[in-house]
């Protein structure tokens, strides 16, 4: 919940939220209703506080070989950027102590990372890419000649040998092995927090903002940084792989033209931006209809957003979301429909896995066989045994007679 601001509070504005534990309370008395939901953080929150709930845990998942979303939905202003991102200064670094999720999701991470890989026998490769949709057009935050304001010149990218003009044809593809990707995206592998941040840094400041009455750097388009992690680990002589990937979406703000007084260019953004989230709204509903028993046909492919977050909305994948809600009465409508969508998506049950490999070595292969040629013959000569005693009692039955 975003407490009132400066400017809020000097023209008279006046905060309609209560927040009493997992619930909060929206409206004045006469309209007041009430929403429940797994974590409602207060005005009064830090920024640690929401990744102790929500960043902690999803990290942890992903090490062991689940995919892994968060994103942050709400109307434009509420806090989506400051709580996925945090306060950067004029050169777009990140300011110490107001980091938002995602730099502390990479220090955790990392850290997490050097702990598993000193106390068993597993190593982790993570690479990075950072996407934005725009009036539903895909673009590499990333792409090359951005690389060159880099900090660091570690980074290896998995895509080198293609061209600027195919980077910037950016598909949206599904496989059996892969699920939803993006052909042509650059992936970047890391190995520390500073080159995670430096790439981080490059996709930000090259994102598309623009002001607007509710906001003077208003976010006109989704963007989507992932994480793709892929560790190897010796488990009694068998190497079992893991592979997972952590979606982490800011989206571009719901928004209405009379109060953020857009016009041209930016009213256009603005429709594009409101269209894909009626879809992303829409999918959640049909989602929401499917698991109570109708007869539904989710229109994923309806919006670019929709279409990548298809293994996030139902398919596998642990998904959180954030939704970001102004507690100042002039935001009512917004925030009420903000919690409204959260309720619906609440409902939404996905079905994670844990992606992994698991392949035996040629030794433990061998020791296999030779067992199984063991107990053959164990049995042949079982049965062998059984045949002479039996033989051995007919010849006596025929003296006998």
């Amino acid at each position: 919940v975003k407490p009132p601001s400066t400017r809020d509070l000097a023209v008279g504005r006046k905060a309609v939220v209560d927040v009493k534990g997992p619930s909060l309370l929206i409206g004045p008395p006469a309209v007041q209703k009430q929403f429940t939901f797994d974590l409602v953080a207060p005005p009064q929150s830090s920024q640690e506080d929401i990744f102790e709930a929500v960043g902690i845990p999803m990290v942890s998942s992903c090490l062991s070989g689940y995919n892994g979303t968060i994103f942050a939905y709400g109307q434009t202003g509420s806090g989506k950027t400051y709580t996925m991102q945090g306060l950067t200064n004029e050169e777009g670094q990140f300011i110490e102590g107001a980091e938002g999720l995602m730099p502390r999701t990479f220090h955790y991470l990392f850290q997490k990372v050097a702990e598993k890989e000193e106390n068993q026998e597993i190593n982790f490769t993570c690479k990075c890419s950072f996407l934005e949709i725009y009036n539903e057009k895909l673009t590499d935050l990333l792409v090359e000649p951005s690389l060159s304001s880099l900090s660091s010149s570690s980074f290896t990218s998995s895509s080198t040998s293609q061209s600027q003009k195919e980077r910037n044809q950016l598909n949206i593809r599904e496989s059996i092995d892969k699920g939803i990707f993006v052909e042509n995206l650059s992936e970047f592998e890391v190995s520390s927090v500073p080159e995670m941040m430096s790439l981080l840094t490059t996709g930000a400041l090259r994102r598309q903002v623009r002001e607007t009455d509710k906001n003077s750097e208003s976010s006109r388009s989704h963007t989507i940084f992932t994480l793709y992690l892929h560790s190897v680990e010796n488990v009694g002589g068998n190497k079992v792989t893991k592979f997972s990937r952590l979606h982490m979406i800011d989206l571009a703000g719901s928004e209405r033209q009379k109060e953020t007084n857009t016009s041209g260019a930016a009213l256009k953004e603005a429709a594009k931006i409101n269209k894909s989230l009626l879809t992303l709204g829409s999918v959640i509903r049909g989602l929401v209809d499917i698991q109570k028993g109708k007869s539904r046909h989710i229109q994923y492919r309806n919006s670019k957003l929709t279409h990548l977050l298809k293994d996030s909305l139902g398919g596998n994948s642990l998904t959180s979301i954030i939704a970001t809600i102004s507690s100042t009465n002039n935001c009512f409508a917004e925030s009420l429909s903000t919690l409204q969508f959260a309720q619906r998506a609440k409902l939404i049950q996905n079905e994670a896995i844990v992606n992994e490999n698991k392949s035996t070595t040629v030794r433990q292969l061998q020791d296999e066989i030779n067992r199984l040629r063991n107990e053959l013959t164990q049995r042949e000569e079982h049965q062998r045994a059984f045949l002479e005693q039996k033989r051995d009692a007919d010849v006596e039955d025929e003296e006998i007679e």
